[in-house]
């Protein structure tokens, strides 16, 4: 993620903090992504100097203005205006991993080498969430080259009690 990005995002951000509107904003954001995710030459069209800038914000305002709040179209116009509209997946990603931080989600992939059962995972999620200290936020895979055991990647940190990464450790300990 660009600087920029992390700028509007935590400018919005603020802002929602001060007003007490990130709930909507988020649902705004969220709208405003799956709009890009169905339709992603939208952005290109947008930020196509091609077009007059008055056209690219009717444009916007057209698409999404009666979906949006004032100040969620301002930042779509203003990174229009500054030729950054690209940045908006970005941005969107960024308000995301803010109101993560602010709710102590922590997102984690959870590898394991056989499909864990409801309560395998239940109880995983509640001892990841005592040890790290927030609400997790986990997606499953099975990778069965693990062997056995799982793996947990967060953004901070790797929790790695697979069978292969046991083995690994060994490896390394015997070559010294």
């Amino acid at each position: 993620m660009t600087e920029r990005a992390k700028d509007y995002a935590s400018a919005l951000f603020s802002l929602a903090a001060e007003e007490g509107t990130r709930e909507q904003y988020g649902a705004e954001l969220a709208l405003i992504g799956e709009v890009i995710d169905a339709e992603p030459s939208y952005l290109d069209l947008l930020a196509s100097h091609a077009l007059p800038l008055s056209e690219r914000f009717a444009l916007a305002e057209q698409a999404l203005g009666r979906a949006l709040g004032g100040d969620t179209l301002a930042l779509i116009r203003l990174l229009i205006e500054r030729g950054e509209i690209s940045l908006l997946p970005e941005v969107i990603g960024e308000w995301q991993a803010l109101c993560r931080e602010a709710d102590r989600v922590i997102k984690a992939t959870v590898s394991s080498a056989e499909v864990l059962t409801d309560l395998q995972k239940t109880q995983l999620e509640e001892k990841l969430s005592r040890r790290l200290g927030g609400r997790i936020e986990a997606e499953y895979r099975v990778d069965p080259s693990l062997l056995g055991g799982i793996r947990v990647e967060t953004d901070d940190s790797v929790l790695d009690g697979s069978l292969i990464g046991r083995l690994s450790v060994w490896k390394d300990v015997m070559k010294q």
